[in-house]
């Protein structure tokens, strides 16, 4: 069955600039509201979650242990964070908070500009490419107003998410184009700050692309250890401290949920509490996310011809395996989720999509939004599992040509 109708969506009063003039000036507004309260939380006593990198960034910069500082927050990240964020201790706390804000929605816009044009070919005379552009002003407001309160807390709280997400997409980019050396390069920072991204690794490996793989491994040792300009041989140690205090500490897995818990690892430990371990619910987790869509990737890797829009469509439930395996869920890791609801957001919006795709992204809203006012972690995991399950039936290769 195809997912796309044969109907293409007028332009109407979306295509006119008054709309976009309309959607551009609400969306400024909304960023400059945001970024005034981001500045008012992070003057507050304890700030927020990157006064807490700063300290670390400014322990590391003098030598010490950046784990063994007293911050506000518990910084949880490699090093690798720390030192590239010695930049930011230079400056002002607000010239800091406010250049970190303005990294993250650039990443944003990126990410949208990265999506937009693999869902608008230039030719629309095939139905199945009929969509409109995700950088137009009303698109961007639309999926900035349905996802405000998980890119609220994000950019209020200072987090690193969206950085990561627009590394990942840097790295699909040029992947796709070709160039092996950045591609690596992103994919390893990526890695480097973050290790849940190592899922991409998957990406690369049906793709048989090894050589890749192995530079990104070379960058990501010259990330993890980059902080020996400053740390000198205790870089070992820091490590070790990361990997007892940090990693494995975070690894712990309740067995009832509770408020945003709202990853797989933590769905297991509840409907089966005797699984005593909790590397043993890792593994299982990382099985049941992995193991579909490696299926499903090595199985259509072998149809051709591909569009980028389709490559896209490969790519994006790579990413929601991020938050679905993540050992410490919080609302700002939703936002790995963003370019798989474009996608299917962008062809049910403009007449597109199939019912079964409406009725899945119907419950999908439901869910987000009612894990939004409840704050369910329950309800946030089916909103996943939905989205990921939409994510594995969207892509059909279209029928070859006669």
């Amino acid at each position: 069955m195809e997912i796309y109708r044969k109907k293409v969506a007028p332009a109407g009063w979306t295509g006119r600039p008054s709309a976009r003039r309309l959607s551009a000036g609400l969306l400024l507004l909304l960023l400059v509201a945001l970024l005034a309260q981001t500045l008012v939380k992070a003057d507050r006593t304890h700030g927020n979650d990157l006064t807490s990198y700063l300290s670390a960034a400014r322990a590391l910069a003098r030598g010490d242990d950046p784990y063994a500082g007293d911050t506000p927050f518990p910084y949880i990240y490699p090093p690798t964070l720390a030192f590239l964020l010695i930049p930011l201790t230079l400056v002002p706390a607000w010239a800091a908070q406010s250049l970190w804000f303005a990294l993250n929605t650039a990443a944003l816009f990126y990410v949208l500009r990265t999506v937009s044009p693999s869902m608008h070919p230039a030719s629309t005379r095939d139905p199945r490419n009929a969509t409109v552009s995700t950088d137009h002003p009303l698109s961007i407001l639309f999926y900035f107003i349905l996802f405000f309160d998980i890119l609220q807390n994000h950019l209020r709280n200072g987090q690193v998410n969206l950085v990561l997400l627009a590394a990942a997409f840097l790295f699909f980019t040029h992947h796709l184009n070709g160039r092996r050396l950045p591609a690596a390069l992103f994919l390893s920072l990526a890695i480097s700050i973050k290790l849940l991204p190592a899922i991409l690794v998957l990406y690369l490996l049906w793709r048989k692309s090894y050589r890749t793989i192995a530079l990104a491994a070379a960058f990501c040792l010259f990330w993890w250890f980059l902080p020996a300009l400053c740390l000198g041989t205790d870089i070992f140690a820091t490590h070790s401290a990361y990997l007892k205090h940090v990693l494995l500490v975070r690894l712990a897995v309740p067995e009832t949920w509770r408020g945003t818990d709202f990853s797989l690892p933590h769905a297991i430990a509840s409907v089966l509490p005797h699984l005593t371990t909790h590397a043993w619910r890792y593994i299982l987790a990382l099985l049941i996310v992995c193991f579909p869509i490696s299926r499903r990737d090595r199985s259509l890797m072998r149809r051709a011809p591909r569009s980028r829009r389709d490559d896209l469509l490969l790519f994006s439930p790579y990413l929601l395996g991020i938050p679905l395996l993540s050992p410490m869920p919080q609302i700002h890791h939703l936002v790995f989720i963003l370019p798989a609801v474009v996608l299917h957001g962008q062809a049910l919006l403009h007449g597109a999509a199939e019912k079964r795709v409406a009725a899945g992204l119907g419950i999908f809203v439901l869910c987000l939004v009612g894990g939004q006012i409840l704050t369910s972690g329950f309800l946030y995991f089916i909103a996943l599992s939905v989205l990921y399950i939409l994510s594995l039936g969207f892509y059909r290769p279209r029928p070859p040509a006669t």
